[in-house]
């Protein structure tokens, strides 16, 4: 009111911007609630001698600003903790097969892509960023099922 009486106009707001915006957060957020159950999901499925993450840890990733730097700490954790599980079985895993060179990648380009850098450079670092947590996922699935597989013989 105070700014009509001042003679200033009122910005026009496109609600469907705001709306599209608040729908992509949310998204944003539930697919990181998802990865996160996933990767709470791998840690139950280590043995507490293999990892030094304990289930719930990867909740972390959700914080603002601390989930930049856990994911360092919980991606590469999970990937050591299957390297550490399949050494005790006796099963030497490459690793190139532990997923930790996509976890490296990922969390850097996590952290580099809010740098400020032209934007086409910044939609190259997080289609590759994206693109390697999605094969890291994969990866730990595999992982998984062979840890598993391999314990129950």
């Amino acid at each position: 009111m105070l700014a009509l009486q001042a003679g200033h106009s009122v910005p026009n707001v496109d609600y469907g911007q705001v709306a599209a915006l608040v729908a992509l957060v949310l998204l944003w957020i539930g697919v990181w609630i998802w990865i996160c159950r996933y990767l709470g999901g791998h840690l139950r499925a280590l043995p507490k001698e293999a990892t030094h993450l304990t289930p719930g840890t990867q909740w972390l990733l959700l914080v603002p600003f601390v989930g930049l730097f856990a994911n360092f700490w919980i991606l590469l954790g999970i990937a050591y903790g299957y390297r550490r599980a399949f050494e005790d079985l006796g099963r030497e895993l490459p690793p190139r097969e532990t997923g930790r060179t996509e976890a490296l990648a990922w969390s850097i380009g996590a952290v580099v892509g809010f740098y400020p850098a032209p934007p086409v450079v910044l939609a190259l670092i997080w289609m590759g960023a994206l693109l390697a947590l999605v094969v890291y996922l994969f990866k730990l699935h595999s992982l998984r099922e062979r840890f598993l597989r391999i314990e129950k013989d």
